[in-house]
């Protein structure tokens, strides 16, 4: 038999196959979103870009490079403007910084996570260099960032898989941009309030504390926003297992409540990657954090 090549979490392929198998291929998501490919046969581009230096006209799709990720080497398409020449997301970027208006979903649902609002979209490049998380691309967020993902309000059970680095002080992800009462897990410095209110909608059942928290593969057991923040905070591989995003009326990732006003629970530091399941992934949890922690390198 021919030798195979390991990819972590059971994900294998043979030596004289074009692409390894994927993430996606062994454990499909209702929402992915990441600058690495996901699924062998996803035929679709990573990003929705904006070039800073043209304010608002200047706008491109971008494809994966050569080895299935995004940089500077990705070419562009459709795009509606670009400095002369410009054919690769490194020449299109010009030396300024680049938003995302849209962050491709890579399952076969089709939700896509888009940001339309200049000031609030989040940024791959900064003055002509790619983001990054250790080795990889990311996506950084600051105070007012925020993007939307469609087909994930209103849903009554979520398994959620997150590559975060940050050094934030207070934060929290996800949450319902109608509601000021809907959230996932809080994290803050110094404080001993409880880690979800009471009724929060993310989570497994109203009063429980919120939904488990899994962090680098191991249960994070908090009893307040504190101990959160102290498990949180850094370069995590972050899990949120049987939460719930029931009668929510949005779903965001990097603002608390209304997208028009700040607050210190809006998040800023990196993302790399998110994945989310509608089903129960107990069974596949275990081998999902492994890939995220082998592509990553995060533990």
């Amino acid at each position: 038999m021919a030798p195979r090549l390991g990819l972590g979490g059971g994900l294998t392929t043979g030596p004289n196959n074009n692409l390894f198998d994927l993430l996606l291929d062994e454990y499909p998501a209702t929402a992915a979103f990441s600058l690495r490919k996901l699924r062998r046969n996803y035929s679709g581009f990573a990003l929705k870009v904006r070039e800073a230096n043209s304010g608002s006209s200047w706008e491109a799709d971008v494809g994966f490079q050569s080895d299935r990720t995004v940089g500077s080497n990705s070419l562009i398409y459709n795009a509606t403007g670009a400095p002369s020449g410009a054919t690769t997301l490194g020449e299109f970027a010009d030396g300024g910084d680049v938003h995302i208006r849209t962050w491709y979903d890579q399952s076969s649902g089709g939700n896509d996570a888009q940001q339309p609002t200049l000031t609030h979209q989040p940024r791959v490049m900064l003055s002509g260099s790619m983001v990054t998380t250790g080795s990889q691309t990311a996506v950084q967020w600051d105070n007012l960032n925020n993007i939307l993902i469609s087909g994930l309000d209103d849903t009554a059970y979520l398994d959620a898989w997150f590559l975060a680095d940050t050094s934030d002080s207070t934060y929290l992800y996800p949450a319902n941009g109608s509601s000021g009462g809907d959230f996932g897990p809080v994290a803050e410095d110094g404080a001993t309030s409880k880690y979800n209110p009471t009724g929060a909608d993310y989570e497994s059942g109203a009063g429980t504390g919120g939904c488990a928290l899994y962090v680098n593969g191991s249960l994070a057991a908090t009893d307040n926003r504190d101990e959160t923040h102290g498990f949180l905070n850094g370069r995590k591989v972050v899990n949120h297992h049987e939460a719930s995003s029931d009668g929510w009326d949005t779903f965001q990732v990097g603002r608390y409540y209304n997208q028009s006003s700040s607050s210190v629970y809006n998040f800023s530091g990196k993302f790399a990657e998110m994945i989310f399941y509608n089903s129960d992934q107990s069974a596949n949890q275990s081998a999902i954090t492994a890939n995220l922690n082998d592509y990553y390198s995060v533990y």
